[in-house]
């Protein structure tokens, strides 16, 4: 990354699941402390979700969507309201910080966004920020994440699911395509590691886009999603895909077994069970080998961002070799007693076991 001593956007556009909500809330929470060093982060007024309300470039989101001519969930007129009263703001500082996480996901908005930068930030650094998580890890959270979804719950296995996303976690096909639009020399790569979780991705973010850390700093503590467990992620899985399954057979299924539960039901009860039953330490749902297979594909891809970025023949260390869910039948067999259910929730037990 280069800097020409102009003004700098900072724009942090992901990968998701690297503890982006918890370093856009440090961003909300300091920024009297980052004024005094010529950075701001901008409270933008177009919010998508109430669920993630601290970051602040959704309005530049759905501007690349229009304009590669796709249409967009947001009023039109409140994000190009939004967007100038950005341009405006932005006067005031040195250093201008904007965040979404969704931006890596949609390259050609992003090819599309970099020409209305220029024009909105005329003369300034673009800077895209981006972190990058090892592809198997990555994958387990979405997964988990997606099956604790009320409007998102599916029947795919995690190696199914995987599928959805090969483009994506190829990050190295991927950043070759942006670099055409912003620079190799202007991208701020990071790793997602245990090396950064321990220092905190907050102070990482502050010191990589050359901010010093000041003590004064609030930093979010255990700021996370709620979160499924292993065995509550494979059991909602393993129901859902029965309610697919069987389709219209279902309500005549469950109602011989008086039963009346929903798929919001199964996630709320899951959740609960997630709470009283967490994972013993390191257990995953892939075993070592799956996570060496799945790595092998993206091997390419990572050794590029390594030696572009970083200088390194490797971009992430090994997998380690844990404890995997499906190797311990305990969690599988406790979490469908009928103590841990909803009363109504036996007949599933029941048509699991037949």
């Amino acid at each position: 990354m280069s800097y020409s001593g102009n003004k700098k956007i900072i724009l942090h556009i992901g990968i998701t699941k690297t503890g982006s909500t918890a370093l856009q809330k440090f961003l909300v929470d300091n920024k009297e402390l980052l004024s005094e060093q010529g950075a701001g982060y901008y409270n933008s007024s177009v919010i998508s979700s109430p669920f993630q309300p601290y970051k602040n470039a959704e309005a530049l989101k759905f501007k690349s969507m229009l304009l590669c001519g796709e249409g967009i969930w947001a009023d039109e007129k409140l994000v190009e309201e939004d967007l100038s009263k950005l341009k405006e703001w932005s006067k005031d500082y040195e250093t201008i910080i904007l965040s979404d996480e969704v931006l890596y996901s949609l390259p050609g908005g992003m090819r599309s966004l970099r020409p209305f930068l220029n024009e909105m930030f005329s003369g300034a650094d673009i800077v895209p920020v981006v972190y990058f998580r090892r592809q198997d890890d990555w994958l387990e959270s979405a997964w988990k994440e997606d099956k604790k979804s009320r409007t998102n719950v599916n029947s795919l296995s995690i190696h199914s699911y995987k599928k959805r996303f090969d483009e994506f976690l190829h990050y190295g096909k991927r950043m070759l395509f942006l670099e055409k639009s912003y620079g190799r020399e202007n991208f701020l790569v990071r790793k997602y590691d245990k090396n950064l979780i321990k220092k905190g991705i907050c102070r990482d973010f502050i010191e990589s886009i050359g901010l010093e850390w000041d003590d004064r700093f609030v930093v979010p503590e255990n700021l996370t999603n709620a979160s499924l467990s292993n065995a509550a992620s494979e059991g909602v899985w393993l129901l859902t895909n029965i309610f697919r399954r069987i389709n219209f057979m279902a309500p005549i299924i469950l109602k011989l077994f008086k039963s009346d539960i929903t798929v919001c039901e199964l996630y709320e009860e899951a959740l609960s069970f997630s709470e009283k039953h967490p994972d013993p330490k390191g257990e995953r749902l892939l075993n070592i080998e799956e996570r060496r297979t799945l790595l092998k594909e993206f091997e390419e891809d990572n050794r590029y961002i390594a030696r572009t970025y970083f200088g390194e023949d490797k971009l992430f260390d090994e997998p380690e070799n844990r404890g995997v869910l499906r190797e311990n039948q305990k969690h599988e067999a406790s979490m469908l007693q009928l103590g841990y259910w909803p009363p109504n929730a036996g007949a599933l037990k029941n048509i699991l076991n037949e």
